[in-house]
């Protein structure tokens, strides 16, 4: 069995209106590559409804009708633990789970609960299994989370990630962590990404994998183990968003996607006999481009936009210089703020920069750190 796994897919607008005339799936560069046995992952970026009311606050709601689900024929997994699979309530939900039904697509990522949501996806094939766990991180969004009474997504946390990954091993012969987070428009992971992508795998994961961030982000090997903390968008048309102008007029504009947006990495495991943990073996990594009007095709790694080598290098040597920091399993810390009457929240570190893979910086930081934790533990 192989495992690939892509980023983000939104088919709202532009996608769903043009591609029934260009292809039958978005899929038709990449399906030639896999076999009956194969799993294809990917990340649902909206809601496949014509239900529901949009939340009025968010900058942008997505969703297609239900009947796009066509375009994603052929996909195994359907990832919906992100900020817009609830993008139209409950109701949008449940018709974007219908529609999935139909196409026997497995969703993974949202239920009715915050048990029921966090549960891992058991996927078998060939006599062969494979679980699937996803976590979302409130500064993606906060207005969609699970709580024990409510409906959601799971939040980013450690605990659970802890508890999902047991579950998942004591079920399944390997288990891939699929994480929404980070931040958008950075190549550069945070270091709270680096840190929980690396627990992942010490708490048993054979592989994790992100996004989010819209574009690609620096992946590597830990502990024999890969972790991608961004693998960009497979296809994302335009955005149109909704704000409020000072004086309170409504304001809708179009964000177009960037040549970096339009850049992603399909990740290809194989899985092989080995110790728990080890079962996912990196076959082929392929980066993938899409342009308007166009579904999404195989590119050579230098056609990038990205120096992806370069952002990989910058990870090395944090990683090498903050490997105390890393090690931590502390819950991750959010800075947060009251928008439009909602929570919104941020990381309490932006991304890793050049300056943090100094030595000197990185021997200040960790001595503020040490401060700011034993201050935490001192107002307790």
């Amino acid at each position: 069995m192989n495992l690939w796994v892509v980023g983000d897919v939104c088919l709202a607008g532009e996608p769903e209106q043009t591609l029934p005339t260009l292809a039958d799936t978005v899929w038709d560069r990449l399906l030639p590559q896999r076999k009956p046995t194969d799993v294809l992952v990917a990340n649902l970026e909206n809601a496949l409804s014509n239900r529901g009311e949009p939340r009025p606050f968010k900058w942008a709601n997505l969703r297609a009708a239900p009947e796009a689900v066509r375009l994603l024929r052929g996909l195994d997994v359907a990832v919906l633990s992100n900020n817009h699979i609830s993008d139209f309530g409950e109701a949008g939900v449940d018709q974007t789970l219908e529609a999935l039904a139909l196409e026997r697509i497995a969703p993974v990522g949202y239920g009715p609960n915050l048990e029921s949501a966090a549960r891992p996806l058991i996927v078998k094939r060939d006599g062969a299994t494979v679980a699937v766990v996803a976590q979302c991180c409130p500064t993606t969004n906060g207005e969609n989370y699970a709580t024990h009474t409510t409906a959601g997504v799971p939040t980013l946390s450690v605990k659970l990630l802890r508890d999902q990954i047991a579950a998942a091993r004591s079920q399944a012969d390997a288990t891939l962590v699929y994480f929404h987070w980070g931040c958008e428009q950075a190549h550069h992971a945070v270091p709270d990404q680096v840190r929980l992508g690396r627990l992942a795998v010490q708490f048993g994961a054979d592989a994790v994998v992100g996004c989010h961030g819209h574009v690609i982000q620096s992946y590597e090997c830990y502990r024999g183990r890969w972790v991608f903390h961004g693998l960009g968008n497979f296809l994302f048309g335009p955005v149109f968003s909704r704000t409020v102008s000072p004086d309170g007029v409504p304001m809708v504009a179009r964000h177009d996607q960037l040549p970096a947006n339009q850049e992603s990495l399909v990740v290809q495991f194989e899985l092989v006999d080995g110790k728990p943990g080890e079962r996912l073996r990196l076959a082929a990594v392929q980066p993938f481009r899409f342009a308007q009007h166009s579904i999404p095709s195989p590119i050579p790694r230098a056609a990038l936009s990205v120096d992806l080598d370069a952002v990989n290098r910058r990870l090395a040597r944090y990683a090498a210089l903050h490997s105390r920091e890393l090690r931590d399993d502390r819950e991750p810390m959010f800075h947060a703020t009251v928008r439009n009457g909602i929570l919104a929240y941020w990381y309490s570190e932006p991304p890793i920069r050049k300056a943090d893979c100094s030595a000197p910086r990185a021997l200040v930081q960790r001595a503020w750190r040490k401060t700011r934790r034993l201050t935490t533990r001192l107002t307790k």
